[in-house]
C-alpha cells in the first residue's frame, strides 16, 4: 500500500546526522560538494553546498555561489589552474 506520508529519519539517524553536521561546520577547513552535470565538461561543474567556514572565508553566500555556477571557479581560481 502506498502512503503519501513523508518518511522521517529515526532518532538515531537524526543524532548521527547532527553529529556529522557539527563536525563539517566546525573543522578548520573549507568543505564543499560539487555537482557535474556533464562528465568530461568541467564547465558543467558547480558547487551545490559549502560549509559556513568556507562561505565566511570566500565571502560569498551559498545562493551567490549557486547562481554563479562555473563562473564561481573562474572568479576564485587562477586561470592557469582551471585547465580550460
Amino acid at each position: 500500500m502506498h502512503s503519501d506520508k513523508a518518511i522521517l529519519p529515526s532518532e538515531g539517524l537524526r543524532k548521527e546526522l547532527d553529529f556529522f553536521k557539527t563536525i563539517v561546520q566546525s573543522i578548520p577547513a573549507v568543505v564543499f560538494i560539487n555537482e557535474v552535470e556533464s562528465p568530461g565538461d568541467e564547465q558543467s561543474c558547480h558547487i551545490i553546498w559549502m560549509n559556513q567556514r568556507g562561505l565566511d572565508f570566500i565571502g560569498y553566500s551559498q545562493k551567490q555561489i549557486t547562481n554563479m555556477g562555473y563562473g564561481f571557479f573562474k572568479e576564485i581560481i587562477h586561470p592557469d589552474d582551471l585547465g580550460v
